[in-house]
């Protein structure tokens, strides 16, 4: 016979479960009131009455996310999914927490659990659709916002995530429409202001872009991709004082990695007197972007430092003839000992570049000469102009879907009188597969070990023709005539408005009139050739 529980005991128990409710109620009230304070001590309270009480468990996560302690949060969302492993919210918050700590896959893990346990939890999608989108997997990214918004026409970051897919695919004017959405159900969403000025920069509006970027840090001012986002755009017009202030924000911001911290040792921004001090200059982002500033190691030089430059293995060999460097380091070697350390794309900031002061004095990198003669002696002889060919930049680059162009697309237009030769280094499958039929363009490939191989073989065209990627920086440090084939709202460093580059002497630029417009891009591009080919 079963024995029944007494009924003073189940009145007890009744009242405690009231009690816990009662706290729970008001320590949450104290929490949306943004006391947090207050309401980590009231679910510290209840936890240590039941431990295992999952809401109060969670809400003490949530907090940890709210204070940036996002290993924390997730260490909380851990203990919630082991006592409910059915906790959607938990799941989809430790899904937040592995994003801001760079951990996308396992975040994205965490989302697609949390929507196998509520397919109809619709900021879980748009959740999933910003990491999609930090992954670069943007026709994903897409539909999981245009899901989150079946589920919610009223889900304002998804609007905001979309409108932010939408610029990077290159459709920025249906990009402003799901902004506008965002913006009037949340006002006071900072990301869809600042993703408004960045699609209306991509639309080339950039006086309005800045007041965008401008009512975005009016809600919060300390917004660091906004701050960024603006200096970008400053950069691009020309306001390069404002500029390269703005461009400091980086290193605070989500969508730029920041540089590696250097064990104590203080930065430098061309204050502090280096006579006789040895500094680091480390790269920070891409390959092109260590190319173009490099050049300032000789300028640090001649304040009388020791230069060391870290970079990244690809470029050690051939920047170790860098003037004013008295050592490189590939980013994975021991460091020696230093004084003062400074990013490089930190340097423009710290001697205070105007336009008029950029040091442009080309070539600043020289291609080694064994290789040179290799590459000659590989080449033969011609009468015809060689062309170098770059068509494609990194699939993970942030703008790349609008960079970037199909092999087939960049030979089509090249016409017959003129030798080529493919610069690219990583191919592309449908590229690989072209590249096989097409004997008129050679295709070394693999053969390019580093980019002393790559420069060696620049130094021996009469024109590389490439997207906004490495190999243009690389052909513009070499001094050789470049052009550039830039989207209708190109990358800060190549300015607006103009066919001509400040950094590169050597360098022409052929913009797209309109955004998308390669046509008119390439049909250039093939009526210079025809010139150059009849001289």
């Amino acid at each position: 016979m079963r024995t029944r529980r007494p009924t003073t005991t189940r009145r007890a128990t009744s009242r405690a479960v009231a009690a816990i409710n009662a706290r729970l109620a008001q320590t949450v009230a104290a929490h949306h009131a943004g006391s947090l304070a207050v309401a980590q001590a009231g679910y510290e309270e209840i936890l240590s009455i039941r431990p295992e009480h999952v809401e109060a468990l969670y809400m003490l996560g949530i907090i940890a996310f709210q204070c940036s302690d996002a290993q924390k949060g997730i260490d909380i969302m851990r203990r919630v999914i082991r006592i409910d492993p059915g906790h959607a919210p938990a799941h989809d918050a430790m899904g937040t927490g592995l994003a801001q700590l760079g951990r996308l896959d396992e975040a994205l893990a965490s989302y697609d659990r949390a929507i196998a346990v509520d397919p109809d939890f619709a900021a879980a999608h748009a959740n999933r659709g910003n990491v999609l989108q930090d992954l670069r997997r943007l026709d994903e990214a897409l539909a999981s916002y245009d899901r989150a918004i079946a589920l919610d026409l009223n889900c304002a970051s998804a609007h905001c995530g979309r409108g932010g897919t939408l610029e990077a695919l290159g459709r920025p004017e249906e990009a402003l429409a799901s902004l506008d959405r965002s913006i009037a159900l949340s006002p006071g969403l900072v990301e869809a202001y600042m993703n408004r000025g960045n699609s209306l920069y991509a639309l080339s509006r950039v006086h309005e872009a800045l007041a965008w970027y401008a009512r975005a840090l009016a809600i919060q001012s300390e917004h660091a991709d906004s701050h960024l986002a603006e200096g970008m755009c400053r950069l691009a017009m020309g306001d390069f004082e404002l500029g390269w202030e703005k461009y400091e924000w980086r290193r605070r911001g989500r969508t730029h990695a920041s540089p590696a911290p250097m064990d104590g040792r203080p930065p430098w921004l061309g204050r502090e007197a280096l006579q006789g001090k040895t500094i680091l200059l480390h790269a920070e982002q891409g390959l092109g972007d260590t190319i173009q500033f490099c050049r300032y190691a000789a300028l640090v030089a001649r304040r009388g430092a020791t230069v060391l430059l870290q970079v990244q293995p690809a470029l050690k060999e051939l920047l170790s003839t860098l003037h004013g460097v008295s050592t490189v380091v590939a980013g994975n070697e021991t460091l020696p000992q230093f004084d003062f350390h400074a990013p490089l794309l930190s340097l423009p900031h710290a001697f205070r570049t105007r336009l008029d002061t950029v040091p442009a004095d080309v070539p600043y990198l020289v291609p080694d000469q064994e290789r040179a003669a290799r590459w000659r002696h590989r080449l033969g002889s011609g009468q015809a102009p060689r062309i170098g060919l770059v068509w494609a930049g990194t699939p993970t680059h942030r703008n790349d879907r609008n960079r970037s162009l199909s092999a087939a697309r960049l030979i089509e237009a090249i016409p017959s009188r003129v030798m080529c030769y493919s610069l690219q280094k990583d191919l592309r499958a449908a590229d690989r597969d072209l590249l096989r039929q097409r004997t008129d363009i050679t295709h070394f490939g693999d053969e390019l070990v580093d980019f002393s191989d790559t420069a060696a073989l620049v130094s021996l065209m009469d024109v590389v023709i490439s997207v906004d990627t490495s190999v243009a920086h690389l052909a513009g440090a070499l001094g050789k005539d470049v052009w550039v084939l830039l989207p209708f709202a190109p990358d800060w460093r190549w300015m607006l408005n103009r066919a001509d580059s400040p950094w590169y002497p050597t360098a022409r630029l052929f913009r797209q009139p309109a955004v998308g417009d390669w046509d008119a891009v390439l049909s250039a591009i093939r009526q210079e050739l025809v010139r150059l080919s009849a001289r």
